[in-house]
């Protein structure tokens, strides 16, 4: 819902004098969007880099526009065989890509 908030603020900032219409759709699209996103974050197989607190809180922070795609992009399992591999390495956690989140993205100023 902060999505669509978003976009129609950006929308009508934008062009204060155009129709609703167009608004109303970037509004929808990036609320099916978001949608999308989070159930395949909750019901798809384990992401990779992190876990999947680690991708919430990533994604719930002003970075939204940045850490979507790229949750589509590095997060699913892309294997070249078939056989399943082990996990190597730690991933980031929940507790710790809130505490990121927090502190590197609280110097971003989004201007609207």
């Amino acid at each position: 819902m902060l999505v669509a908030a978003g976009a129609c603020a950006v929308a009508n900032r934008l062009d204060p004098g155009a129709s609703s219409t167009y608004s109303t759709s970037v509004a929808l699209a990036s609320t099916a969007t978001l949608v999308a996103v989070l159930f395949i974050l909750i019901n798809g197989p384990q992401p990779r880099w992190a876990t999947r607190w680690a991708w919430f809180w990533l994604m719930l922070n002003p970075a939204l526009l940045v850490m979507v795609p790229l949750f589509l992009i590095v997060s699913g399992p892309i294997r070249t065989t078939v056989e399943p591999t082990r996990p190597t390495g730690r991933r980031l956690t929940g507790g710790w890509a809130f505490l990121l989140g927090a502190v590197v993205l609280s110097g971003v100023k989004v201007h609207f």
